[in-house]
């Protein structure tokens, strides 16, 4: 995917690959901390989209592979 976008003052036109990371609310600041850590740009982008519905049998599947946050 090429994108288009401006970063200081100037556009940058670089190819680059959006990754989707099925996860829990509770677990997304865990997540932003890793990929800050992993990325190679100094500002990268992690966004969240909370679902309302779903097939049933994925969200269970989600809610069974990946645990809840440990407080």
């Amino acid at each position: 995917m090429i994108d288009l976008y401006e970063w200081k003052g100037e556009i940058n036109n670089d190819e680059e690959v959006l990754m989707m990371i099925k996860t829990r609310t509770s677990r997304l600041e865990e997540l932003t901390e890793f990929v800050r850590k992993n990325h190679p740009y100094e500002v990268c982008e992690v966004i969240s989209t909370p679902i309302a519905q779903g097939n049933k049998p994925y969200l269970d599947w989600i809610s069974e592979i990946v645990p809840d946050k440990k407080l």
